[in-house]
């Protein structure tokens, strides 16, 4: 703002640099924190100072590590998104990339429109590195190399510098989210597009993730994908909402509020914590998971377990003296249905209208309510009706014969 030069003082070990020119070699070789006193004396002494008062402030601190964090001046990569980001939101803008819940197509857009440079250069020990290439025999070059390998980069920088230059990888990573952003068409064989698995699985339908990285990865991706392979990664977005602790609140190893799905696992059943999970999966809601959610959908599981129970204990008391083949995946023909008796052709009625509307509900991507009608039909259609009535068939000591065309009827239903 006031055109002053930039001079990095503070260097990567975190004591002070390159004072020299700024006439303060006193203070190099100091910690940066010791230096903030040894100056502010300095300063009191030459009776610079005008008063010394308690100011707040927020101070950036590493979560791994708990050091402050400070500013630096430092050489970065950024890669241009005006054309990138100007593809993506005519992407979904034209009906080419669906977004569900459609709420989140202004987010997407608000975001985009900024078309920000993306700084695609970390400090980091993992990643893939910059795929730059630098001479190191050749003082004073500004000359660098982009290749696919080090082979490649040596090849064109000969060409240019001779052939006794010396390279050496930048050694910065790729940012996670553009390495991330390559993956739908990097994991089947890009950049041979006549690759098998390319053809067959590029570009996918559905890309299904969290709303709170739609920017940071998904719209990666479709910028990435769009300037690299000419084609959208995917034809829909949809986006579930973040499994919150029961107060509503983001888990996190910090605030130790994390709930470990194998405890819950081990606790209440895979089943039920996949029940619990998907009655409230509604389209970019955030679900709250309890310990009453946990319990509720065990105490389901175990009443399908016990009609699973109750069909099989029956079925093998008449093995041996009922002619008739149960297996899965059984049909019924439509003379069989019409001969059924009432209470048969209710409940095949009824599991057919349930088959209809999960069918609907989750070619719509609607996973919420179809829990619910699952649930309602086993519970109270077949748990508390069918099978209590079935009884007065398969039991002899409730009236039933378990070897009538009835109650054959009855268990292959």
């Amino acid at each position: 703002r006031h055109g002053l030069e930039n001079h990095t003082v503070i260097g990567l070990d975190g004591s002070m640099i390159s004072l020299e020119a700024l006439g303060s070699p006193q203070y190099v070789g100091l910690d940066r924190s010791k230096c903030r006193k040894v100056l502010w004396a300095d300063l009191e002494e030459a009776g610079l100072t005008l008063k010394v008062e308690d100011h707040m402030q927020r101070v950036p601190l590493s979560q791994r590590s708990g050091e402050v964090i400070e500013p630096m001046l430092s050489d970065q990569w950024f890669v241009s998104t005006e054309v990138m980001a100007q593809r993506a939101m005519d992407a979904v803008q034209s009906g080419d990339i669906n977004i569900q819940p459609d709420r989140f197509v202004k987010t997407w857009q608000d975001w985009l429109k900024e078309k920000q440079p993306w700084c695609i250069s970390r400090q980091l020990w993992w990643g893939h590195r910059i795929p730059v290439f630098y001479p190191t025999n050749r003082p004073g070059s500004d000359k660098y190399f982009v290749a696919r390998s080090e082979e490649e980069a040596l090849e064109a920088a000969r060409k240019e510098l001779g052939e006794d230059v010396e390279l050496k990888q930048d050694d910065d990573v790729l940012d996670t989210w553009f390495s991330s952003g390559l993956w739908p068409f990097a994991t089947v064989g890009w950049p041979n597009e006549e690759a098998k698995d390319y053809k067959k699985y590029y570009p996918a339908i559905m890309m299904e993730t969290g709303y709170d990285i739609l920017f940071f990865w998904v719209a990666r991706m479709v910028m990435m994908g769009l300037t690299l392979t000419d084609k959208a990664p995917f034809k829909e977005i949809y986006l579930h909402g973040l499994v919150r602790d029961e107060k509503g609140q983001k888990m996190s190893k910090t605030k130790g509020n994390v709930v470990d799905p194998l405890d819950s696992i081990a606790d209440y059943g895979t089943d039920a914590l996949r029940y619990a999970l998907l009655t409230s999966s509604v389209p970019g809601m955030d679900v709250p998971i309890s310990k009453g959610m946990l319990e509720n959908a065990k105490a389901f599981a175990n009443k399908i377990w016990n009609v699973g129970r109750f069909i099989i204990t029956e079925y093998e008391k008449t093995a041996g003296t009922v002619q008739i083949s149960f297996e899965s995946g059984m049909t019924f023909s439509e003379e069989e249905i019409k001969a059924m008796p009432w209470l048969e052709r209710a409940l095949l009625s009824k599991c057919q209208g349930l088959c209809e509307s999960v069918t609907a509900a989750l070619l719509e991507n609607r996973f919420a309510p179809p829990t619910k009608d699952i649930k309602e039909f086993l519970q109270e259609d077949v748990a508390a009706w069918y099978v209590e009535a079935s009884k007065t068939r398969l039991q002899e000591h409730l009236g039933g014969n378990p070897n009538s065309a009835e109650a054959a009827t009855s268990q292959k239903v």
